[in-house]
């Protein structure tokens, strides 16, 4: 796992060769970690609200931010605090929460092209 700044309160987190349905897994983990740790400062809740992509054999690391970039105000735009799949040859939006995901959030994007 690789954590980076993405500006000012976003943050990037590259998952290599995870499956899908993991790194939404991973998402969701995080989102209530962080709702489970008050700020320090404020005791104020925090949320976080996550866009999740996958790479394809099509993509660009250009493409990929950009898939991820419109989860994540999908998933503000929702409700915050909450992950938002875009699938990559779809461009559907995927809620991992849902009873019955797709089952290809169990492939990673790259078994979805074959």
């Amino acid at each position: 796992m690789q954590l980076r700044r993405w500006g000012g309160e976003e943050f990037l987190i590259l998952l290599p060769a995870t499956p899908c349905r993991e790194a939404c897994v991973t998402a969701e983990k995080l989102s209530r970690r962080i709702a489970a740790t008050p700020c320090p400062e404020t005791g104020a809740p925090l949320t976080a609200s996550s866009g999740v992509a996958a790479i394809t054999l099509k993509d660009s690391g250009e493409n990929l931010v950009e898939r991820a970039d419109r989860g994540l105000y999908r998933s503000k735009k929702d409700g915050r605090n909450r992950v938002t799949f875009l699938d990559p040859i779809s461009d559907e939006s995927v809620n991992p929460a849902l009873e019955s995901p797709p089952d290809n959030l169990s492939q990673t994007a790259a078994d979805l092209e074959k």
